[in-house]
């Protein structure tokens, strides 16, 4: 399996990178903290990424829509996931992504056991419940 997270925050991504490496030793995580970095490794791995997790939010005013759009415009038949920190009720930004092509929508702080889901619900991956 290969996921691609793009957040931000290098130490969320870290942290999120790290947990799927605990429970898949065989996943090739893969980080990226901008939309540009998101792109380039998108573009290098295709549709060989089973997962994508995309920060909603990328920093100073960027959205990860575009990045969404572009990936999903390109073919991508992998799953993507978003993680927001926005709150659904009072911020147009979770439902944008999911317009995008975002399976569904993470809410952070995250919950390590719906990571732990969204990699069970991928069809490439054959992991075992951490309990």
């Amino acid at each position: 399996m290969i996921v691609l997270t793009v957040d931000d925050e290098p130490a969320f991504t870290k942290a999120i990178n790290d947990f799927i490496a605990d429970i898949d030793p065989h996943a090739k995580v893969l980080m990226a903290n901008t939309e540009s970095e998101g792109w380039r490794i998108y573009s290098e791995f295709g549709n060989s990424i089973d997962l994508i997790l995309m920060d909603g939010n990328l920093g100073s005013g960027i959205t990860s829509v575009p990045l969404i759009e572009r990936i999903k415009k390109s073919g991508f038949h992998g799953r993507i996931f978003g993680l927001t920190g926005a709150d659904p009720r009072s911020s147009p930004l979770p439902g944008q992504m999911l317009r995008a092509g975002c399976l569904r929508i993470l809410q952070k702080p995250v919950d390590y056991k719906e990571i732990e889901q969204v990699l069970q619900e991928c069809p490439s991956v054959a992991i075992e419940a951490t309990g």
